[in-house]
């Protein structure tokens, strides 16, 4: 397969170009040689061009290191309208989604995928929101809503490296709110983008009738549920006095339903992997 992926310094973008570089064509290009902000540069990229796939990871806000502005939104549809101009010029659009589409103000708790009863008053949230309720008019878009994914090189600020930090170096694991959350593990992760790309194969000859065989939109959430609290005691064991829990009442959760994933069959819950790591 011949596959664009948008975003190709992100991390996701990274773990995926690693992943399949050696089954597929990968192509990521950078800002310089495609800015998704600039229609004629997008034109011009894909005037040669056609993809089996596009992945798109490219975003902008919904980092915790700063503030999400209007211009994130703005910015974001903009880069999705502009790619799907030329939709004509990829059979697939894989859409890297977020729980935030979900609304984050509320309690996400084991929400289908279908179920987005609130618009995101967010910036973030918003632009989500907007281009999955875009997206899902387009038949040869796919949506993957993320939670979290989880892995080895992450940064270390994030909530499970900071634990295993703490339990490797010592110090505090503290959780101002506990709640119910979705960590998901890079290599399930690429073992779904892996699943929808092999579907797109094996329907190549009827793309028309892949829609009714494979999710639109799927939830990137494990069957079992666990609350920030119980991940820190699985990573600290018997250092759990290392952790500090400020408020315990889990009213903000934010965790999908995992029915339809767990139906498919395909990933293998490599938690226990991590840990080994």
């Amino acid at each position: 397969m011949k596959i664009l992926i948008t975003g190709g310094n992100g991390n996701l973008a990274t773990i995926l170009k690693t992943s399949l570089k050696s089954e597929h064509i990968i192509d990521a290009p950078s800002r310089k040689e495609m800015n998704l902000l600039d229609l004629e540069h997008v034109k011009t990229y894909f005037a040669d061009k056609e993809y089996d796939v596009v992945i798109h990871t490219a975003i902008q806000g919904g980092r915790r290191t700063r503030p999400d502005t209007y211009e994130d939104v703005y910015n974001n549809l903009l880069m999705f309208e502009n790619l799907m101009l030329f939709k004509d010029n990829f059979k697939m659009f894989l859409n890297l989604d977020s729980g935030a589409t979900c609304d984050r103000a509320t309690d996400i708790y084991m929400r289908k995928e279908e179920d987005t009863p609130s618009i995101p008053k967010d910036f973030y949230g918003f632009s989500k929101y907007m281009i999955y309720q875009r997206g899902m008019s387009h038949d040869n878009f796919y949506n993957l809503r993320i939670f979290n994914i989880f892995h080895e090189t992450e940064e270390p600020d994030r909530f499970i490296s900071r634990c295993v930090n703490v339990a490797k170096e010592g110090g505090k694991v503290e959780i101002f709110e506990n709640k119910y959350f979705d960590f998901f593990y890079k290599d399930d992760f690429v073992e779904v983008v892996k699943y929808y790309i092999g579907q797109l194969d094996h329907f190549k000859n009827s793309l028309s009738n892949m829609k009714y065989h494979v999710p639109k939109t799927l939830n990137l959430s494990y069957m079992e549920k666990h609350t920030l609290a119980d991940i820190a005691k699985m990573i600290l064991g018997e250092d759990s006095d290392k952790l500090v829990v400020h408020k315990d009442d889990c009213d903000k959760n934010y965790c999908g339903d995992g029915t339809l994933l767990n139906a498919i069959n395909i990933i293998n819950n490599t938690i226990n992997l991590y840990f080994k790591k």
